[in-house]
């Protein structure tokens, strides 16, 4: 069973939709200065919020609140998550680009990657400030499609574990 951060999970991927939507606005700014406006003032706070608060948080408050401990696994490394998400990344840029040159707009394309980019960092803000104040780490279960317990390919849920900040902080009492 391989175990992976969720908080490093959504800073990576949160931080990789930011960069595509800037790119999509700056180029939207190029062309239709209007549009980036609405994808940066109006679809970017929107969707945000309504991916923030109506989703991503209140799943990650229940996943948090029923986390059991978490299982002996190997750690993936941190590069591990940016590596899978290469190729899922390159064809939504590729789906953004056609729908730019088909429908010419890039400031809504912009807004939509850059709003669940920023939702995406919104939680692992959450998440990191949860490991924080109850000084445990989170993790949670990768699973590749059809290697799951029952087949289906689902991923785990979080569990809790021991903190390498609390170790940190019990050996700097010690020096």
């Amino acid at each position: 069973m391989a175990l992976s951060s969720p908080v490093d999970d959504h800073r990576v991927l949160g931080r990789a939709e930011v960069i595509i939507g800037c790119a999509f606005l700056i180029v939207a700014g190029g062309l239709s200065p209007a549009d980036a406006i609405i994808g940066l003032f109006f679809v970017t706070p929107l969707l945000t919020a309504v991916l923030y608060f109506g989703v991503f948080r209140r799943v990650a408050r229940t996943a948090v609140r029923h986390a059991p401990p978490a299982p002996p696994g190997e750690l993936r490394p941190r590069g591990a998550y940016l590596r899978r998400l290469r190729v899922p990344l390159a064809l939504q840029v590729l789906v953004f680009v056609f729908f730019t040159a088909t429908a010419r707009a890039p400031g809504l394309l912009g807004g939509i990657a850059l709003g669940v980019g920023l939702a995406f960092l919104l939680t692992a803000r959450w998440l990191e400030e949860w490991e924080n104040a109850n000084e445990a780490g989170l993790l949670r279960e990768v699973r590749r499609r059809g290697r799951g317990k029952d087949g289906s390919g689902a991923r785990g849920g979080y569990y809790v574990a021991g903190s390498g900040k609390t170790r940190l902080r019990a050996d700097a009492k010690r020096a």
